[in-house]
């Protein structure tokens, strides 16, 4: 059987509403089927930013908006599932843009793909992580941390969002919001487990080859884009 076919964008330094206008642009293609789009997984390095998912509780955000915006976060509403999460510098995020319907393949198929594609790249690092029964994300246990945070949003059969990876992100910056809305939750990074910084561009390379390999993808074309 022919594989299906993959675009690859790589964003950085962008604001985080440049980014959601490209992957809206995608999701629109696909959905309205315009010249005969392809799938596209759009990587990227957001600036400093809080994300609320449709369900937040605003109390799970510590500080004053304006206050944070003073500091250098954006915060921003948006219509992915979860609660509030943070995006910023050492941490990669993903975001697959793929009609389920044509991969035939259901929403929860779809997140256990994502997190298996994640684990991978992780366990390469000689660390043990997995996935939680009750709560999305890749973790480590004893005690539970969570290394990589998942919401998406599946339209009409096509999913937006995706998952952002702790890499040599500052977990510092979690300290303004209750990650997730789940009390007592600890954050880490691959640079706080394996006690070393990680090359981020190596990790790249590894999450893509992981993604192709556990979505049965062939790539087409990729763009790397530096703002």
């Amino acid at each position: 059987m022919k594989k299906p076919l993959l675009n690859h964008l790589h964003l950085e330094n962008l604001p985080y509403q440049n980014i959601l206008e490209k992957q809206l642009y995608y999701h629109n293609q696909l959905k309205e089927k315009i010249k005969h789009p392809v799938h596209t997984l759009i990587t990227c390095v957001h600036k400093p930013v809080f994300t609320l998912g449709k369900n937040a509780n605003t109390k799970n955000l510590y500080e004053n908006e304006n206050h944070l915006k003073k500091l250098g976060f954006e915060v921003v509403q948006i219509n992915r599932g979860g609660d509030i999460t943070y995006h910023g510098p050492g941490q990669l995020v993903v975001y697959p843009i793929l009609d389920l319907t044509q991969l035939q393949i259901g929403p929860k198929k779809y997140v256990n793909l994502l997190e298996k594609s994640i684990i991978k790249c992780l366990n390469s690092y000689q660390i043990k992580t997995q996935t939680n029964e009750i709560n999305p994300g890749v973790w480590l246990r004893d005690p539970w941390r969570k290394i990589a945070a998942l919401g998406i949003k599946i339209s009409q059969g096509i999913t937006l969002h995706g998952a952002a990876i702790n890499l040599n992100t500052n977990l510092d910056h979690y300290n303004y919001i209750n990650p997730c809305g789940l009390d007592d939750m600890e954050v880490t990074s691959l640079q706080k487990e394996i006690q070393s910084s990680v090359n981020e561009i190596t990790f790249l390379q590894l999450f893509i080859e992981s993604f192709l390999e556990h979505f049965s993808y062939s790539f087409t074309k990729r763009k790397i884009k530096k703002n």
